[in-house]
């Protein structure tokens, strides 16, 4: 893991996700980012869609104070947009910028919480 800041435990989590959710970048060239503003670590990734699907879930809270807050993540099944999302996940289109949390808290079989992007999960389910 490239800039890792020496905490053990961020390192343990990076290397457990990476595992489990085996991102197309090897562990070693994963580059460990911080939040300045609120200290959270992440990653950016690339992960296959099967593994998204069989991790991945969008029924998350936004804030784990408030379990119902959800802004703006209904998806609108009939909207034509979403529908020629879907058609083009049918054709293997590439969808990115999809956010998710890795924890195995709160629903420990869908480890990934899609928290951003939820329309482009749904379409590729």
């Amino acid at each position: 893991m490239k800039n890792g800041n020496g905490n053990s435990k961020i390192a343990a989590l990076m290397k457990e996700f990476a595992t489990e959710c085996e991102p197309l970048e090897q562990y070693d060239d994963l580059l460990q980012l911080s939040d300045a503003k609120t200290g959270a670590h992440y990653c950016e990734c690339h992960i296959k869609g099967s593994k998204l699907v069989s991790l991945g879930t969008p029924n998350v809270p936004l804030d784990p104070d408030e379990p119902d807050y959800r802004a703006n993540r209904e998806i609108v099944e009939d909207d034509l947009a979403f529908q020629r999302m879907k058609e083009d996940a049918k054709q293997k289109r590439s969808f990115s910028n999809i956010v998710a949390e890795w924890t195995k808290e709160h629903d420990a079989d869908h480890p990934l919480k899609i928290i951003g992007g939820q329309h482009r999960f749904v379409a590729i389910k």
